[in-house]
């Protein structure tokens, strides 16, 4: 049996300051997924199950249950088996169990979940006595032309809102609330997750632990020892290259060359745009001289309402409050804004700015 060590990931620092949605960030073999086992395996010590997230039904395989059975008889002093219905891993709702190491009877371990199917069959499970939930690889990485699902947090929401009923603390302890940690490594800082509580994306740096009402997001920075060790077993991080800031640093190496900026003077608004219910100012560099000139466009969040401007959006569910479904019609008018784009003309608010542009700009 091995045993668990203070080099790798733990979680005392974020729950800490005991928020419901916990986002961590971390470089690759940080030790999120050993981490996580072991917290599913003391809650099953109470009776209680956990529910794990995957963004896609593809995404929960035989090999990927192999895996969570390997970490968990690493570090019990069992051998545990899992047992589980494999026709289930289709239909993106598999209930795992595995006898109980007190009672000896075969108990609900876990439910993996995949976020890609209907609401309506995810709420319809019902599972007695959950005590959290984890969302496994919540970050995508778009240079692997991966993409969040439509209304995302949304989705969220409603499994969050559907599951923490049975959550079992809540009738012991009143106002104690169901966790959620969401674990990801740094392609990028941004999410619909960190876009939704408002996280400032400028703060969230390796090393780093931020709070709000509701939410905690910790940047994980591995410790030297580890750091070493990790280098001593993969020849890949022994380069000082992309993969290895990313892998091995934590560094969100996607955002690095996002061209950031404050709103100039001389800039004037072109468009506004919804992507998702949030609205998006286009402006356009003013200046007589911008044609020799590298920043012709700025877009940012929450540009000034304006009577003669039509703001589009780019499905039916943004169709609200004035809004006008893009068509093809109008992109004529996107042009020297989709060659700006071409070109890395384009300056951003923020991070999530460009990527939520970069989310409708084959639209354009």
């Amino acid at each position: 049996m091995q045993s668990f060590d203070n080099i790798h990931y733990s979680s005392r620092n974020i729950d800490g300051h005991n928020k419901p949605f916990n986002l961590i960030v971390s470089a690759r073999e940080a030790g999120k997924s050993t981490w996580m086992i072991q917290k599913i395996w003391n809650a099953f010590k109470k009776h209680y199950p956990t529910i794990v997230l995957r963004r896609q039904i593809v995404d929960i395989t035989e090999l990927y249950v192999d895996s969570l059975q390997a970490i968990i008889n690493k570090f019990i002093d069992a051998d545990l088996v899992f047992s589980y219905k494999k026709g289930d891993i289709k239909q993106g709702s598999l209930k795992i169990y595995c006898k109980h190491p007190t009672s000896g009877k075969k108990e609900l371990l876990l439910v993996i979940i995949g976020l890609s199917q209907k609401v309506q069959r995810i709420k319809s499970n019902v599972i007695l006595n959950n005590y959290q939930i984890f969302f496994d690889e919540y970050i995508i990485n778009p240079k692997f032309k991966e993409s969040y699902l439509p209304c995302e947090f949304e989705k969220l929401k409603e499994v969050y809102t559907t599951f923490k009923r049975e959550f079992p603390e809540a009738e012991k302890n009143k106002g104690k609330f169901m966790k959620i940690y969401f674990m990801g490594n740094p392609y990028t800082v941004f999410s619909p997750f960190t876009e939704a509580f408002n996280v400032p994306y400028e703060k969230m740096l390796p090393g780093t632990l931020l709070t709000g009402d509701d939410w905690a997001v910790e940047n994980y920075q591995m410790c030297p020892e580890l750091i070493e060790k990790i280098q001593k077993e993969n020849p890949f991080y022994r380069t000082n290259d992309e993969y290895t800031n990313y892998a091995l640093k934590g560094i969100a190496i996607n955002d690095l060359n996002v061209k950031l900026g404050k709103l100039e003077n001389n800039f004037i608004l072109r468009f506004i745009i919804n992507v998702e219910g949030e609205r998006i100012g286009i402006y356009r560099n003013n200046n007589a001289n911008a044609i020799n000139e590298k920043k012709k466009y700025y877009c940012c969040k929450n540009p000034p309402n304006n009577a003669n401007k039509d703001v589009y959006c780019f499905s039916f569910n943004d169709l609200a409050n004035g809004n006008v479904l893009y068509s093809k019609e109008e992109s004529v008018n996107f042009d020297l804004f989709k060659r700006a784009m071409r070109n890395d003309w384009v300056y951003f608010d923020d991070i999530g700015t460009y990527y939520k542009i970069r989310q409708v700009y084959s639209f354009l």
